[in-house]
């Protein structure tokens, strides 16, 4: 005998068929009870899973009252940190991951890089006065474009010591050696300020020009421990944080850090 003979019976020859056949009374019997007993299950099965559906439910209203009582009760004592806390960090949360997918679809890209109009930018460089953080601010503007424009804000009416500055120590060595100069450019503030006549200047030289970038170089001052950076003033900080507020894509802060 083999196994499928043994697991599911032996098979019914040709001549056994006739044997094996049974009538209506005895078939209908026989079949009917099959649906009349699922007919009776299907109630059954159905109070089964309604009675603890009901259950839970009653449980869930009994708890949800409860809940209600408890805070209504307790807000002053407490409560009120289920009641507005967690709802308002809930909100947060929500509002946190709105913004991460914002950036994520603002800076995602599924292209090759774009080689379109890589003309060098126009560089502004901030002149204060000739010292080696000015320096090291226009050698690397040099480097990076030939059109390099240094801005002087003149507050205290200081032009033609500055202008006399830079002949000496940048416009003549460039000119004897065949550089290009940097134009020089100054921006009158009768009222000392500084920093909004430059980033206005520079959102004006970025609008003059709609097909360059303009590469702000913001040299400063970094001094060795922590408790020295507030004895010096951080206009350089300002400047790097009004340009990026009220900048856009066109607009490039570089920092050109001088350490001491």
């Amino acid at each position: 005998m083999s196994f499928i003979d043994f697991a599911l019976g032996k098979p019914l020859a040709t001549s056994e068929e006739r044997a094996e056949q049974i009538g209506p009374i005895a078939g209908i019997p026989v079949f009917g009870l099959d649906a009349l007993s699922s007919a009776a299950y299907g109630p059954e099965a159905a109070l089964t899973l309604l009675i603890p559906l009901g259950a839970a439910g009653i449980g869930a209203v009994a708890t949800g009252l409860t809940l209600l009582v408890v805070l209504v009760a307790k807000f002053a004592d407490g409560a009120w940190i289920t009641v507005i806390i967690v709802p308002a960090l809930i909100v947060t949360m929500k509002a946190i991951k709105r913004h991460y997918d914002r950036v994520e679809c603002a800076v995602i890209i599924d292209r090759p890089v774009n080689i379109a109009n890589l003309t060098e930018p126009l560089v502004i460089v901030p002149l204060d006065r000739w010292s080696r953080i000015t320096e090291k601010g226009l050698r690397f503007a040099m480097r990076l474009s030939d059109q390099i424009q240094a801005v002087h804000v003149d507050t205290e009416d200081g032009c033609d010591a500055v202008r006399a500055n830079w002949e000496r120590n940048v416009a003549g060595p460039l000119r004897q050696a065949g550089h290009l100069v940097p134009d020089l450019v100054f921006l009158p503030s009768p009222y000392r300020y500084v920093l909004p006549p430059l980033v206005d200047y520079v959102l004006k030289v970025e609008h003059e020009h709609p097909e360059r970038q303009v590469a702000v170089l913001i040299p400063e001052l970094m001094v060795k421990h922590w408790w020295e950076a507030p004895l010096h003033n951080q206009r350089a900080q300002l400047l790097k944080l009004l340009l990026l507020v009220r900048g856009n894509q066109r607009i490039i802060v570089i920092n050109i850090p001088w350490y001491i």
